[in-house]
């Protein structure tokens, strides 16, 4: 009896110390077709109207944000609704930081939200693209900052450890 109460000690232990060392923990929602809602109009940036060229879609994000899906012929975005306010991030996906040519989101049918006490501070999403002579496709993870005013782009990562380390502020 002694000896499973010490096991049992020592496990919580251990466990507490496994989560003091973690700086954040990863939230997953869907961006797949069967879970975002489509949008008629949308202001994000400019005037999205679906069904004129572009079409827009709401998907679950954390309490408190709002995360868009924008399409249309060629390419796919996000807009993101950030303490009140909409952020287009069309320019970065599609034309600032374009590795290749055609960037589509929503690919991996999911994004992660990096979460410090449950608050997000983070939004990872995998882009996919096209080489200009449409030979071969590829894919990069965008890291997004979400403690400003607005999304900051941290960079462009090929894997999920590097994109969240870009993200993550651990406490020493």
């Amino acid at each position: 009896m002694a000896g499973s109460a010490l096991l049992a000690a020592h496990a919580m232990l251990v466990g507490g110390a496994a989560l003091a060392a973690r700086c954040a923990d990863s939230l997953y929602t869907s961006v797949g077709e069967a879970a975002c809602k489509p949008v008629a109009v949308l202001d994000a940036g400019r005037r999205i109207v679906s069904g004129q060229g572009e079409f827009a879609f709401e998907c679950q994000a954390p309490p408190g944000l709002k995360l868009f899906l924008v399409t249309d012929d060629a390419r796919s975005w996000y807009a993101l609704e950030l303490k009140g306010k909409m952020h287009s991030l069309e320019q970065a996906i599609a034309y600032e930081n374009p590795p290749g040519h055609f960037p589509n989101v929503g690919k991996g049918d999911r994004v992660e939200w990096r979460l410090e006490n449950t608050s997000p501070v983070g939004l990872i999403f995998r882009t996919s693209y096209q080489s200009a002579d449409a030979s071969k496709s590829f894919s990069r993870l965008f890291a997004i900052d979400l403690r400003g005013e607005e999304p900051k782009l941290l960079g462009m990562a090929s894997s999920n450890e590097a994109a969240r380390a870009m993200i993550d502020r651990c406490k020493d």
